[in-house]
């Protein structure tokens, strides 16, 4: 059984890797913090108050464990757009939120919103004048 100092160095982590995945810059955070905990400082933070913060970071959407996140640099087509729309349609397949992550499923999105037959051609795409 984890010992109380492990448990709490492991929670204390834990909201360190939430504020980081969500964004939060410093003052947000701690603003977090002292109004779901209690404290301004994830260290002063009481047994109770890391729980109540743990909790809330999930209702704000953090997905607790190894979440593989996608960077631009991981994908290879020649335009940065299409480099950008890969690397998002990955990270929403890394959180399990698409029924479907297939390339199919990716090209039939594009087809619909950008209305273009290919990922290729949203590089070309001008905005209007």
């Amino acid at each position: 059984m984890a010992s109380n100092d492990t448990r709490r160095r492991a929670e204390i982590a834990k909201i360190h890797i939430a504020a980081k995945r969500l964004g939060l810059d410093e003052n947000t955070y701690r603003a977090f913090l002292m109004r779901e905990g209690g404290a301004s400082s994830a260290a002063e933070l009481d047994q109770a108050g890391r729980s109540k913060v743990l909790d809330a970071f999930k209702a704000a959407g953090f997905i607790e464990g190894h979440v593989q996140i996608a960077k631009l640099e991981d994908f290879d087509d020649p335009e940065p757009q299409m480099r950008l729309v890969r690397c998002l349609w990955a990270d929403l397949a890394a959180l399990n939120a698409l029924g479907d992550a297939s390339d199919k499923a990716l090209r039939s999105l594009i087809k619909r919103t950008a209305k273009v037959d290919s990922i290729r051609w949203l590089g070309r795409m001008r905005r209007p004048k």
